[in-house]
């Protein structure tokens, strides 16, 4: 017995006296021969037991083809294989660790894609990106492969996790096996990962603060990718992988919503704060059906075309558990609606509601197949005033009160980014003025637009209706308009271009308006005695002024018609008047204004010609 506890000790004293050698220099020498791709650093190392190591002040740093990498821990305690580093095997099992630092980030020259997040990359000491000296380059890329194989690791506390522009920690603690054979694969089995009062960062904005909960992650044999060339993406099977996820905290939505549909120029969060509940889990590159992902958003702003709608809401990303693809849904019945990048106060929605339905599940391909549909119901607006900001500024209109309500529906695709809407606006007790003269009513108007450009931002009117009934403006007045084609085009000077179709009671309230903006004798309209009024017309609005015409408004015995432009509060046109056979032209220069009495007809006409000709007003 007591040889066996001799042979024992001596064994104990050797290794005791060979590992501390070969920790205090030549181990680390050997591990760091090629420091641009592979260098591993300690302050101080030690072994007492065969195999277990601790480590202060740790360092791996490494370089491949395609990727930088970082790893750092005050201490780190574990035991380590020393014969199969002959095999270029390091075997490390029953790893423990506090502090622990990971980053990783894409080489640029060898990743062009990831470009767009160089300024949320972290650092990597002593390495540039892209490199000046490319390992590959010096060294070849060689036959022979490192296999860092990490087993039973007991627990691993992150102080922080930064890879690319994700950043995570502190807080995050780690158990499981995993191994990584260098140049060929990545193998994660059975870790898992536990989160306290974790914050989670995106391309430098806060994501989520106070995340606790658990994530199991197991991914089968991931090729390590090579370069690939630009513009191109790697391909990354994850036909072994499994990911579970319960998680809990507080987050900012913007970044995932940008993760989501960053391509989609039409489509924002501007704000998402709020709470983050999620149950997803991941098998075989595909999400789980019946996985969610839920928030609950106390300070939302979401701009939508030319709307921007904010207020509270709850968001859910979901996979229906016939696994028929995925569906992003938000829904409130508290939400305020304005003009996009401005205030909102163009209505109060009893319910708004917006769908994302992507018909892939894998991940990496949620951006393919996505089809958008939303609805607004029973948006309410106290005071119609608030819409005066949506009226052309040369129009002469102010809306004075009222109250409107809106009713709206649209799809689109978001592989094409096109689709269609439709919305009804109606507002009863409607008061505005037309040059301080005050009209009253009800106005309704039912959209159609069959076809969105939202990228290009045009839009195609086509069957648009515009319905004014029991309008007081001496005498009692009202019409429908309808809008048989034309293209809005908000983001363009000229944002407006429609053929309608018009038919009125009365046409002397129209002639009276058009009179009594440059001041003419009224009694012109007091002869244009027509009910009801039938016509056409052509209508252009542009940033500061509003060109009508040519338009022709007439009944059996009399009508009007015309081409004018407002702008500014100055009215240019021409103008002709007719009572059976009786006719007067009027032209509206600035300051000037003419009455043609002789041969008014082909006054006009030639007029009409020469201006049409001449500024190409009208509608191709």
């Amino acid at each position: 017995m007591r040889w066996v506890v001799l042979a024992l000790a001596a064994v104990e004293v050797g290794w005791a006296l060979i590992a501390n050698l070969a920790l205090l220099g030549p181990l680390s020498s050997v591990l760091s021969r090629r420091p641009e791709k592979l260098q591993v650093t300690w302050e101080r190392a030690w072994s007492w037991y065969p195999g277990q190591v601790t480590v202060r002040g740790l360092v791996i740093r490494s370089q491949t083809e395609r990727m930088q990498t970082e790893i750092s821990a005050p201490e780190a305690r574990g035991r380590v294989g020393l014969l199969p580093l002959l095999s270029r095997r390091l075997v490390v099992r029953g790893l423990e660790g506090d502090g622990v630092v990971v980053r990783a980030r894409h080489r640029l020259d060898a990743a062009p894609e990831y470009r767009k997040v160089e300024s949320w990359q972290p650092p990597v000491a002593g390495l540039e990106n892209p490199p000046g000296i490319k390992p590959e380059e010096v060294y070849g890329t060689g036959k022979h492969s490192w296999t860092l194989d990490f087993s039973a690791v007991r627990r691993v506390r992150g102080e922080e996790i930064w890879v690319d522009a994700v950043k995570v920690g502190p807080g995050v603690s780690a158990s499981g096996d995993a191994q990584v054979v260098t140049r060929k694969d990545f193998t994660l089995e059975a870790v898992d990962g536990r989160f306290d009062d974790v914050v989670v960062t995106v391309a430098g904005e806060r994501f989520a603060e106070g995340i606790h909960g658990l994530l199991e992650v197991e991914l089968g044999a991931i090729p390590m990718p090579r370069t690939v060339p630009e513009g191109t993406q790697p391909d990354l099977p994850l036909e072994d992988a499994t990911v579970r996820a319960d998680l809990r905290g507080r987050l900012d939505a913007r970044p995932l919503f940008r993760l989501l549909f960053g391509g989609l120029s039409w489509w924002s969060l501007e704000s998402g704060l709020g709470t983050l509940e999620a149950r997803a889990s991941v098998k075989d590159g595909q999400l789980v059906p019946g996985s969610e992902v839920a928030f609950d958003l106390d300070a939302l702003a979401l701009d939508v075309a030319e709307l921007r709608f904010g207020g509270a809401g709850q968001m859910r990303w979901t996979v229906p558990d016939d696994g028929s693809g995925w569906a992003f849904d938000l829904h409130s019945e508290r939400f305020d609606v304005g003009a996009a990048g401005g205030g909102l106060d163009l209505l109060r929605a009893k319910s708004v509601a917006l769908t994302a339905r992507g018909s892939h599940l894998e991940l990496g391909k949620l951006r393919e197949g996505i089809v958008f549909s939303g609805e607004l119901e029973g948006g309410v607006c106290d005071s119609i005033a608030s819409w005066n900001e949506l009226l052309p500024p040369a129009s002469g209109f102010e809306l004075k009160a009222g109250r409107g309500r809106v009713d709206a529906r649209f799809t689109a695709d978001g592989d094409s980014q096109r689709g269609q809407a439709s919305a009804e606006i109606s507002v009863e007790d409607a008061q505005l003025t037309y040059l301080d003269r005050p009209m009253e009513g009800k106005l309704k108007l039912v959209a159609k637009l069959p076809e969105l450009e939202l990228d290009a931002r045009r839009y195609t009117l086509d069957g648009t209706r515009l319905e004014l009934t029991d309008f007081r403006l001496e005498p009692a007045w009202g019409g429908e308009v309808v809008l048989d084609h034309g293209l809005l085009t908000p983001k363009q000077e000229r944002y407006l271009d429609v053929h309608a179709s018009v038919h009125l009671t009365d046409a002397r309230p129209v002639v009276s308006l058009l009179l009594a903006k440059r001041g003419l004798p009224q009694w012109l309209g007091k002869v244009v005695e027509v009910k009801p009024v039938d016509g056409d017309a052509q209508l252009a609005l542009a940033a500061g002024e509003i060109r009508g015409g040519p338009f022709d408004l007439g009944g059996d015995h009399a009508g009007v018609e015309g081409l004018f432009t407002l702008s500014k509060g100055d009215m240019e046109g021409v103008f002709y008047l007719y009572y059976r056979k009786l006719g007067v032209g009027i032209e509206v220069q600035l300051e000037d204004k003419d009455v043609h009495l002789w041969h008014a007809r082909k006054w006009f006409d030639d007029t009409l010609t020469q201006r049409v000709e001449g500024t190409g007003q009208g509608i191709e």
